[in-house]
């Protein structure tokens, strides 16, 4: 049968070696050690109220009907693995000793504080459950062994704060924070890992120092005044709203992503002198999923640095800039923001809700350059790069178009395009070696000249095909096909030296052609119908003279 209210009012020392169920249990004034060595159990609002000295809880502890559990110790706390704390309100440790636990403590909703240091002897689990329960550590919090014993904290809506400093004594295990209001560090944070998951506003104000992954999803995030340094370990930070990096970010060898508005709503702001160091560097704003179309990261205003691994002197060896609104010249950084430029950097800007329009080489040369559009991707001034993809229409609604108005040189490297309609009125493409490709599913109109000199070039639409300029390789092979109308006009020739010419072999458009087709040692070959528009040479690897035929033939591989 249950007990009703228990008192203990003095004691050197106290031990409860078998199970206790009362209403309510207190410690008024013990002098000695205080083992819990049995099941301690209460009923009643009251709860257990311990006060003494040395305590020991070896065993679990549980309370019903919204009773807590508040300890002033003025010796240490000890709780070890089996003593687990299960109570139906809050727990406060408001004492002066230390406290050492290997237990975990689970309430219904109200909060857990330590008011004194913690030592973890064992990974533990802290839980609030999903209601409005703080968890509130007023001391530091250490390992007892350096990255081993780890620690999870849930608060469902309510908030998760470090007023002092975390691993400073003895690095933490892995710190994982799963839901709440709010996460915020006072001071420093020396762990194995950070794993932040629903974390409402982090905010953090000391230097973070990880030998494991940092990975924060939250609702905001300000690093003001805390850098963060993962040792070569992947640093991930996305939030629904909007973000402030506040302080270095160094990931070394590790991935460093930063994501804002990831609900389709936020800003990225950078703060000045920031230096952000990893070899795949990624930021990103807004989600891509509209109607809001003005998520935005500003990498110009305040002028971060980006380092690569191996810090100054180097670059990261993957650069994007990700945001649903449109991208523009004005939004690329410049190349002195680079440890040491952008040379042969993959480089990607794309916008998913709006169009990406480029054109200063300055800010872009020689990178290898990815652009994506939803709404198209324009190139209006000459580039000189490594290599250039470019996607439009990533959203799929049709307005997806490549304008090309000025030259594009990418010496040795590859050029594709993916898109709806495509014109190069111009803007000549050169590849100098790489290979070509353009896919698209609309009207394809090369109206300058195309040429890759050893690379092979495939041109594959399934909307109109309009060569009105000069497609030139040396021995890569060419591919044109189509599934409507195919028109060479009298400037749409084409030459290769050695490389083979095959037109309308994969799709089912007929040609209509006033352009020649040269190749020196090459085959050529036409598997659709022909229409003749102009005269017409065709002059495969062969001495013979070309022989007639009708201007409106089915034919392979014969000589017009």
């Amino acid at each position: 049968m249950r007990l009703g209210a228990v008192t203990v009012n003095s004691g050197a020392d106290l031990v409860i070696c078998d199970e206790i169920n009362a209403a309510t249990f207190t410690q008024a004034n013990g002098g000695g050690t205080t083992t819990i060595g049995g099941p301690l159990n209460t009923s009643a609002a009251g709860g257990i109220g311990l006060n003494g000295n040395i305590f020991a809880i070896n065993d679990t502890v549980t309370t019903t009907g919204d009773g807590t559990f508040t300890l002033t110790n003025a010796g240490q706390l000890i709780i070890a693995g089996g003593g687990d704390l299960n109570l139906d309100g809050a727990f406060l440790q408001n004492g002066a000793g230390a406290v050492q636990s290997a237990g975990d403590i689970d309430t219904s909703n109200d909060g857990i504080t330590f008011q004194s240091a913690v030592t973890l002897a064992g990974n533990v689990a802290f839980s609030t459950n999903t209601g409005n329960g703080d968890i509130l550590f007023n001391s530091t919090l250490d390992a007892q062994n350096a990255g081993v014993e780890d620690i999870n904290l849930s608060a469902g809506t309510g908030t998760v704060t470090f007023n002092d400093a975390v691993g400073a004594g003895v690095r933490a295990g892995a710190i994982t924070i799963n839901g709440a209001a709010g996460v915020t560090a006072v001071s420093t944070i020396d762990a194995d890992s950070i794993t932040i998951t629903n974390g409402g506003a982090v905010d953090l104000n000391g230097a973070v120092d990880t030998t494991g992954e940092f990975n924060s999803s939250s609702t905001n995030f300000d690093n003001s005044g805390a850098s963060i340094t993962t040792n070569d370990n992947d640093l991930i930070i996305a939030c629904e709203d909007n973000l402030t990096l506040g302080a270095l970010l160094n990931a070394g060898a590790g991935a460093l992503q930063i994501w804002a508005g990831s609900n389709g709503d936020g800003a990225l702001t950078l703060g000045g002198g920031l230096v952000i160091t990893s070899d795949d560097l990624s930021f990103q704003a807004g989600n891509g999923n509209g109607p809001d179309t003005t998520a935005s990261i500003d990498l110009v205003s305040n002028a971060p640095t980006f380092l690569g691994a191996a810090g100054l002197g180097t670059s990261p060896r993957s650069f994007t800039l990700q945001q649903d609104a449109a991208i523009t010249d004005a939004d690329i950084p410049v190349v002195e923001q680079f440890g040491d430029g952008i040379d042969d950097i993959t480089y990607t800007l794309q916008s998913d809700d709006m169009t990406v329009t480029v054109g200063a080489n300055v800010k872009l040369a020689h990178s290898k350059l990815n652009l994506t559009g939803a709404d198209g991707v324009t190139v209006n001034g000459a580039l000189s790069l490594n290599s250039l993809s470019i996607s439009a229409d990533n959203d799929t609604d049709g307005t997806g178009n490549v304008t090309i108005s000025q030259a594009i040189n990418t010496n040795g490297g590859l050029f594709s395009s993916l898109g709806v309609n495509l014109d190069n009125t111009g803007g000549t493409i050169n590849t100098g070696g790489g290979d070509l490709t353009i896919n698209h599913t609309g009207a394809t109109v090369l109206a300058a000249a195309v040429s890759s000199g050893a690379g092979d070039i495939d041109i594959d639409t399934t909307g109109t095909l309009n060569v009105n300029s000069t497609i030139n390789t040396t021995s890569g092979d060419l591919t044109l096909d189509s599934d409507d109308a195919m028109t060479f006009n009298t400037d749409g020739d084409i030459t290769t030296t050695i490389g083979n010419v095959n037109v309308g072999a994969n799709r089912d458009g007929v040609l209509s052609t006033a352009g020649d087709v040269t190749t020196a040692n090459g085959n050529i070959t036409f598997t659709k119908a022909v229409t003749l528009t102009g005269p017409v040479a065709a002059q495969p690897p062969s001495t013979a003279p070309s022989t007639p035929a009708p201007t409106t033939s089915p034919f392979r591989d014969q000589l017009i």
